[in-house]
């Protein structure tokens, strides 16, 4: 009983009290103690530190003896470590070591965990998934008036107040300030309270309140509608490369003009994700054609000094997701979130969009022949996004500090303002959603869509996704691939006799590129001659080009007129060479007689000088000073 009322003293407790149940912790490692006990110190403030401190005392007050049970020997021994937690005087290693004795053990923190009442574990919850939760929506969540507690304290002059949170197991949240949804007066946006947890203790609880996180095992149900366009890619790629290649495509800064995929889209005739659905707008509508078009042809104009024109779409594919491609981070914002508007240049800098991306890669190549849910691989994003103390909270996209007052952040497709407080599903899980759909479009992953219509993002309905077997070659998870079997028709039919082409189908995919090199004459037949085959040529490597693409997209079984045609093409390149040497062109008066009779006589000018019709002479650049320096001799200035 003596060593009970020692520890009851320790705690600040009164002896005398009736002691009923010890409370065990359990001993951590001694490594990962440290490694807690100095990331606490490092990364909170003391102040922070003792808020913690306050939220674990209720909770020690309970009981009347707190023990560890030793590792070493199994026995139980008094917790004077938690002695640095019920003084604020206490040295911050200390105070940091007795929080990390409960935080870094997650059976000694589900001490703490059991004690919370429903609703406090709702706001956990809440607060663990979105990260930033609105001080009004704790309220409901709690079904409280109150949550935060004006404190003031007197100074040598003044008085000074600090905010506390009620009921104090809540003050493991920090209260913060970001701006809120909407404008509000002048025409700029407010500061609204929100709470969150710190990036330092985030870790501990999230494993703590989902312990399901890095369970990713799912599957779609009955009803889900699942896309797959692997062979569909495969089949349509020889003719996107001959599009690429015929400079049908033309990049620009944010990437491929609209313009020009719209125009080629109805050329490859692709299929879309939703198909005939009816859709809420054009970006819903041309997901597919958006991402199949861009990415290949970016790939090809950031990669042309490779002459990557000529690899198999799957070995694009390999190159494009496998290799460092610099070019690709520029684009995240706009293939991933391209329905939010407001996303001003400070914000926008410092995101955290390519880490996301290739985090759902590395899961997908875990599981990379299982179905996986979209809100599984947020939650298991969630559940390493304190990993790295320099990117806190990925799945959140944009850091709230790089937020304008003057501008609004909205979600176009739903129409909703956003504020920090919504930033994980409206940036992480559409930005998780729209990579699926990425990949689904080419070919890389199937996806199944949610029967249901969503407003949340054009990308909302995306419940699932694992890869295909073009998927797996291309993120290098298998080594081999077998591209799906696909039937080679006959497009087009050369005349031997004249040089005149055959359409033999309607509508005729490769006509785009026909209309390149030869004029239509009729409905299906078109003419080809040296001019309109050179009609975009500028070089001899244009005429090759045009001549490969024609082989390969047109005819690659050329009649002997049509060889003959080719080759003398190839031969009539550049039959004329451009002098190398620069003249200086000068008119002589048909009427000053004395220097015509000096420049066809004199021995030395003579030499210098080249006569042209029309009283014109020609001088070298190099000879000029020795001609001007002979006309002095003769009296004449030049």
């Amino acid at each position: 009983m003596a060593k009970k009322e020692e520890l009851n003293k320790l705690f600040g407790m009164d002896a005398s009290r009736i002691i009923t149940d010890a409370l065990i912790f359990q001993e951590p490692d001694k490594e990962e103690w440290i490694e807690a006990s100095e990331r606490l110190n490092n990364l909170l403030t003391k102040n922070q530190l003792w808020a913690m401190c306050q939220a674990l005392q209720p909770l020690l007050h309970t009981h009347g003896a707190v023990m560890v049970k030793m590792k070493s020997n199994g026995k139980n021994r008094p917790a004077t470590e938690l002695q640095s937690l019920f003084s604020q005087s206490t040295n911050k290693m200390d105070m940091a070591r007795g929080l990390a004795l409960i935080l870094c053990k997650q059976a000694n923190l589900q001490h703490y965990a059991d004690r919370l009442k429903p609703e406090q574990r709702e706001l956990w919850q809440l607060l663990l998934s979105k990260i930033y939760v609105s001080i009004d929506e704790a309220k409901q969540v709690l079904k409280e008036q109150r949550v935060i507690i004006e404190e003031q304290h007197r100074g040598y002059y003044y008085y000074n107040k600090t905010e506390k949170l009620d009921p104090p197991e809540l003050m493991f949240f920090t209260i913060t300030r970001s701006l809120s949804a909407t404008k509000m007066r002048y025409g700029y946006r407010q500061k609204a309270t929100f709470l969150t947890v710190p990036p330092a203790i985030y870790p501990y609880f999230y494993n703590l309140f989902f312990p399901e996180a890095k369970d990713t095992a799912a599957k779609p149900g009955n009803d889900h509608i699942v896309c797959n366009f692997e062979a569909d890619s495969v089949a349509k790629y020889p003719l996107l490369q001959g599009l690429i290649k015929a400079d049908k495509l033309q990049v620009k800064t944010k990437g491929v003009g609209l313009s020009d995929i719209k125009r080629v889209g109805k050329t490859l005739a692709l299929d879309e994700i939703f198909g005939n659905e009816a859709v809420k707008n054009s970006l819903q509508e041309n997901i597919r054609t958006l991402h199949y078009i861009q990415l290949p042809t970016l790939y090809h104009y950031f990669n042309s000094y490779q002459k990557t024109g000529d690899d198999t779409y799957a070995e694009m594919l390999r190159n494009l997701f496998c290799e460092d491609q610099y070019w690709l981070d520029s684009f995240f914002v706009q293939l991933l979130l391209p329905h939010i508007k407001g996303l001003r240049r400070q914000i926008v800098e410092c995101n955290t969009l390519k880490q996301l991306f290739y985090t759902v890669i590395m899961l997908l190549k875990e599981e990379p022949k299982n179905w996986i849910a979209t809100s599984d691989i947020l939650q298991h994003t969630l559940s390493i996004a304190t990993a790295e103390p320099t990117v806190p909270y990925m799945p959140m996209v944009f850091s709230p500090e790089g937020q304008s007052d003057a501008y609004d952040i909205e979600n176009e497709f739903s129409h909703r303002k956003i504020d920090v407080g919504s930033f994980v599903p409206e940036f992480g899980l559409a930005a998780i959603q729209a990579q699926a759909l990425l990949l689904c479009s080419l070919g890389m992953a199937e996806v199944a869509l949610s029967p249901l219509h969503r407003s949340e993002s054009p990308f909302a309905r995306t419940d699932y996704l694992r890869l295909t077997p073009l998927g797996r070659y291309a993120l290098k998870v298998s080594n081999k691939y077998e591209a799906p079997h696909i039937e080679q028709a006959a497009y087009f039919e050369l005349d031997p006799e004249r040089l005149i082409i055959r359409s033999l189908v309607t509508p005729n995919p490769y006509e785009q590129l026909l209309k390149n090199s030869s004029v239509a004459i009729s409905k299906n037949r078109f003419e080809t001659s040296a001019r309109s085959f050179l009609a975009h040529c500028k070089s001899r490597d244009d005429v090759e080009k045009h001549i490969a693409i024609f082989r390969q997209f047109i005819s690659s079984d050329l009649p002997p007129l049509w060889k003959q045609f080719f080759d003398s093409l190839l031969q009539h390149c550049h039959p004329l060479t451009k002098s190398q040497t620069s003249y200086c062109h000068f008119n002589v008066s048909p009427e000053d007689t004395d220097l015509i009779y000096l420049l066809t006589n004199d021995e030395k000018l003579r030499h210098i000088v080249v006569r042209a019709e029309g009283y014109l002479i020609l001088v070298k650049n190099s000879d000029l000073r020795l001609f001007e320096e002979q006309l002095k001799k003769h009296g004449y200035l030049l």
